[in-house]
């Protein structure tokens, strides 16, 4: 099986952990990514990271001075999401505030938003390649992928129950968070 993580994006990546060391911004590691640090084997699109609300004006403006375009910036009012998207080296970057709302689209239209405070604190340092990335913790990971509920997303966590040992007291206990708890333990016996 191929690398999911090409030489071009992981040349991206540890530019990006560099740069975020150097400027003492704070950062984790989010979705794709982090299934793939966790143990999944599918292709990286793009990178995803989140930063803190205070870090993201600092972001704009070193990305700007640096000239790598195209960079948007978007606002989602309904969930309250900051997103800043960006290309080095024609890789996709999605960097998103640490406010967050997971969205679950529940069908005919309707939307389902759960907000955790300070998600930092649900991160670990994990060696991976020779990099020390700060990456959102597995159980959470394993929830949202879950509650997202995209085919992607449940194939994901299904990688990432398969090959990562998790506390499962914490997976359940933010399944309840997240009112997903049948879907959760469904996978879990």
């Amino acid at each position: 099986m191929s690398d999911p993580i090409n030489k071009k994006q992981f040349k991206v990546l540890k530019f990006l952990v560099d740069l975020f060391n150097k400027l003492k911004i704070k950062y984790f590691i989010d979705d794709g990514l982090a299934t793939i640090i966790y143990g999944s084997k599918r292709k990286l699109y793009d990178i995803d990271i989140c930063i803190t609300s205070e870090s993201m004006n600092k972001l704009k403006i070193v990305f700007n001075d640096l000239a790598f375009k195209p960079f948007s910036y978007k606002k989602f009012a309904d969930c309250h999401v900051h997103l800043v998207t960006f290309r080095i080296n024609n890789i996709p970057i999605d960097a998103r505030t640490d406010k967050r709302e997971y969205v679950c689209h529940t069908g005919k239209g309707k939307k389902r938003c759960v907000k955790l405070h300070d998600e930092f604190r649900n991160t670990k340092i994990v060696k991976f390649r020779g990099l020390r990335l700060r990456v959102i913790n597995p159980e959470l990971l394993f929830v949202t992928k879950l509650f997202i509920n995209r085919k992607c997303d449940r194939t994901d966590a299904k990688a990432i129950l398969k090959h990562r040992r998790m506390n499962k007291n914490k997976i359940i206990r933010l399944s309840k968070k997240f009112e997903i708890e049948d879907k959760v333990l469904k996978l879990l016996i």
